[in-house]
């Protein structure tokens, strides 16, 4: 599977999504170490910067390695409506091999951007353009009970029409 494109980054209408590099590290922090970011997983929130380092660093390694990886999520424009500004980083999008082989497929966004369509954005961004389409004819989809809301999104991804969400 030739994935390289996708480490050029993703544009959406309004998110672009580019490689997380050491120059995101104190955002993917900020992210990361929000406890309303891990309502779903209270013992996974970030508590050092060291754990976002580590996050951009296993980052770059898949990306140099199985040619997918993390990436930013950055704001293209200012959002009216709301304070969110242009070149904010809003999340992180995810399409990392895990140890036993499957890939991971997620994102975790500032509360602020929630309940507004960027997640949407970003995770066709992400998974959009073939991608799927390379990985497999069925991607299995398992979700956290308490990411019910992350199912529409699953079932509606690009390329995933025959998948069933599951939730575990």
């Amino acid at each position: 599977m030739n994935c390289r494109s996708y480490a050029l980054g993703r544009t959406t209408a309004r998110p672009r999504l580019a490689p997380l590099a050491v120059a995101d590290v104190a955002d993917v922090h900020a992210i990361y170490a929000d406890p309303a970011t891990w309502l779903h997983l209270p013992a996974g929130r970030h508590t050092a910067l060291a754990q976002a380092e580590r996050v951009v660093d296993e980052s770059e390694q898949s990306w140099a390695a199985p040619g997918l990886g993390r990436w930013a999520i950055r704001l293209r424009h200012d959002l009216p409506g709301t304070a969110l500004a242009a070149g904010t980083v809003i999340g992180v999008a995810s399409a990392m091999l895990m140890d036993c082989g499957a890939r991971n497929f997620g994102y975790r966004l500032t509360p602020a951007s929630w309940a507004i369509g960027l997640a949407t954005e970003a995770a066709s961004a992400g998974t959009g353009s073939g991608l799927l389409a390379e990985l497999g004819d069925l991607l299995p989809v398992l979700l956290c009970r308490e990411l019910a809301a992350g199912v529409p999104l699953v079932e509606d991804a690009p390329g995933v029409a025959r998948t069933r969400a599951h939730r575990a």
